[in-house]
């Protein structure tokens, strides 16, 4: 194994580790993918595992069709989704599926999401909501494909959060944004309407 795909495996822990601690997944929730550069190879969470525990034995390797290539755990229920975006965009190397609770309950009530911070409106590219699809199912990793395009991020309705970027950090760095903004946006809407009652 080379020092790249270490290097991955270790991002990837820290990923987990990072999104738990800012509850954006919970101890089984929640994925992050890494394509060894310049392959079609993926490092990728297991499925129904703790989050919190993962180690880098743990992790599993598969190619672009699913397959397990080195690993003793079944890959992530959302593989499709995570190969789906990276044949979709050879930019693309980290992929970061999340379950943001702010985000997602902001989402339930609009069928837009436009970011209202300096940061997020930096940040972000045009952030569109998909509809609700099963977890894990083909439909699911095909309407995320269509729509990852020149975004960086991608709302699943009732479901959570994609961030994707060159690298994991950069992938996660978006997935945070997105919930920040989201908590603005939630405080705001609780200070207006508490405001306009006066």
């Amino acid at each position: 194994m080379s020092l790249d795909e270490e290097r991955l495996k270790r991002d990837i822990l820290e990923g987990m580790r990072a999104l738990y601690l800012r509850k954006l997944v919970t101890s089984t929730s929640g994925n992050i993918s890494a394509r060894i550069p310049d392959s079609k190879f993926v490092w990728i969470t297991p499925t129904d595992s703790k989050k919190t525990k993962l180690k880098e034995e743990d992790l599993v390797k598969i190619d672009f069709n699913g397959k397990i290539v080195e690993g003793t755990n079944m890959p992530s229920k959302e593989w499709r989704l995570h190969i789906g975006i990276l044949k979709a965009r050879k930019d693309v190397n980290g992929v970061v599926h999340a379950h943001n609770p702010f985000t997602v309950g902001v989402t339930m009530i609009g069928k837009k999401f436009k970011p209202i911070t300096a940061e997020a409106s930096m940040i972000l590219r045009e952030v569109v909501i998909l509809p609700f699809k099963r977890p894990g199912s083909e439909e699911l990793s095909e309407i995320v494909s269509k729509n990852i395009a020149s975004r960086n991020a991608l709302i699943l309705r009732r479901h959570g959060v994609i961030g994707v970027g060159s690298d994991i950090d950069e992938a996660r760095t978006i997935v945070e944004v997105i919930e920040e903004d989201a908590i603005v946006q939630t405080v705001a809407k609780i200070f207006y309407k508490s405001i306009s009652r006066r």
